[in-house]
């Protein structure tokens, strides 16, 4: 079900590419090539502890993304501090892919997927298995309430 908490203690890794979403537009728009849009493959952790998608500083920085305000983040730890935002990333898991802001954490090795990421691209958790499941294996549901 959505919304479905982890496990404690429990996350796993899945295959993400994370790109600059100004680069996918130019491209699109014939002013960059393809190669020339700024991506990274890699592996990112599912934290359904989480609220946000969370990107380190060098990912933040390898991407050319751009910090345009802060957020107040609250640790398990019962921390608060402030962290930057970047904007205009795109995440795509298995074909699918959106558009997000991402908390800037520094102490981050990699990436961290939040539940409203999770809710976005319409995957859910599923723990016992190790991997994230689509609701609907051909499309994005959007829920729309009324």
């Amino acid at each position: 079900m959505m919304g479905e908490s982890s496990p404690t203690g429990v996350r796993f890794s899945v295959e993400v590419e994370l790109a600059n979403l100004y680069d996918i537009f130019s491209f699109k728009q014939g002013r960059i090539t393809s190669e020339d849009v700024r991506r990274i493959k890699l592996r990112a952790i599912v934290g359904t502890q989480a609220s946000r998608l969370v990107i380190s500083d060098r990912i933040a920085k390898e991407l050319g993304l751009d910090l345009s305000d802060t957020t107040l983040v609250h640790y398990s730890d019962g921390r608060r501090i402030e962290r930057p935002l970047a904007e205009h990333l795109c995440l795509t898991f298995e074909g699918r892919n959106s558009y997000f802001g991402a908390v800037v954490e520094p102490e981050l090795e990699s990436v961290l997927i939040g539940q409203l990421a999770l809710w976005d691209l319409d995957v859910e958790a599923d723990f016992a298995n190790r991997r994230l499941k689509p609701r609907d294996p051909d499309n994005i549901v959007v829920e729309l309430g009324y």
